[in-house]
């Protein structure tokens, strides 16, 4: 009974950190939006180039605005331009702008929370993700690119990993289904993802396979 009260002493207490983390992480990036270097590429680049020619014709290309039109393009992957795109056609550039810049806020946020969650998965063990979550808080390890699908992918991969755990150990008979349309819509943001996506869902069928046998 002790070891139980224990184990969901730890589990609340775990809990708490993941919302004072995200706390963090979402004051930490808007210090660092605010007095921090600008995006290191100034307009958005390609993402913001094909955004907008894809909100104004219809057409995902011209990534090159600067040197002259180029037709259609493979130079970045589909998911975010699509989405700028879909923000500039809604609510114009200045909105766009503003949602962009509000969500990526609190994808640093939830990246942070998302540590000790992860780090729970591998090791077991949450602190590892803590102290990184408290790294990434204290630290401008990452840059603050509103217009760029890194982020968004990075938590996008720790949420895949999360969630397909879950679903995997509750023996879900969708998991198989969810998990591989998760991970196409990641490889559709980046496709490095695909890599991690894969390496991730053969780790968990090990892992469970491994727990089946015990």
């Amino acid at each position: 009974m002790l070891a139980g009260w224990k184990a969901r002493g730890a589990t609340v207490v775990v809990s708490g950190m993941h919302r004072w983390l995200f706390a963090a992480g979402v004051v930490s990036a808007l210090i660092y939006a605010i007095l921090g270097p600008q995006p290191p590429i100034r307009g958005g680049g390609e993402m913001v180039a094909i955004a907008q020619n894809l909100a104004r014709t219809g057409v995902f290309g011209n990534p090159f605005v600067m040197t002259l039109n180029t037709g259609p393009t493979a130079v970045v992957p589909p998911l975010y331009p699509a989405f700028i795109a879909l923000l500039i056609k809604i609510l114009g550039n200045s909105g766009a702008w503003i949602v962009l810049a509000g969500g990526i806020v609190l994808v640093h946020g939830l990246h942070a929370s998302l540590l000790p969650r992860l780090s729970s998965l591998i090791y077991a063990d949450p602190r590892p993700g803590i102290y990184g979550a408290i790294v990434s808080v204290l630290l401008p390890v990452y840059s603050w690119m509103p217009y760029w699908d890194a982020m968004y992918a990075a938590t996008g991969l720790m949420l895949f990993c999360v969630a397909s755990a879950r679903w995997l150990r509750s023996q879900w008979p969708l998991a198989p289904i969810a998990s591989g349309l998760s991970a196409g819509v990641l490889a559709l943001m980046n496709p490095l993802a695909a890599l991690v996506s894969v390496a991730w869902i053969l780790f968990m069928l090990r892992d469970n396979s491994i727990r089946i046998e015990q």
